[in-house]
């Protein structure tokens, strides 16, 4: 009777017990208070991962802005030529693969980007250099 009576929480909750099983649904109670829980997990997971991703977000554009500042077409040139000549060394093509010194860069480095593809074909179909 103290059930039926009393307002407490935990007489509150002992009661919502008691009809839920003399109605049949304890355990639609029971997945009701499962999924509160899962979604309150879940929830606190979702706010750490969204900080942390406000977090690299915000990091990024730290670094955008950084690299902008720093970054000039003239630099950018010259690290594309000299990625070029390594490439050119370490690639050791023949004259007949490489057009003449004095070619258009974007000539040499077509010509560089060819050379290495058909090295990888040849390394994928187990062939020698």
């Amino acid at each position: 009777m103290a059930a039926l009576v009393d307002a407490d929480d935990e007489t509150i909750e002992r009661r919502t017990q008691v009809f839920a099983d003399l109605l049949g649904i304890r355990h639609l109670l029971d997945a009701e208070r499962q999924f509160e829980k899962y979604a309150t997990e879940l929830s606190s997971r979702l706010r750490a991962q969204v900080q942390l991703t406000q977090q690299r977000s915000a990091e990024a554009d730290a670094i955008d802005k950084e690299l902008d500042r720093n970054v000039s077409p003239a630099t950018t040139a010259a690290s594309a030529i000299g990625e070029a000549a390594q490439a050119e060394i370490l690639l050791k093509p023949t004259p007949a693969d490489m057009p003449s010194s004095d070619a258009p860069f974007t000539d040499r480095l077509a010509a560089l980007t060819a050379l290495q593809r058909r090295g990888r074909q040849r390394a994928s179909a187990g062939l020698m250099p």
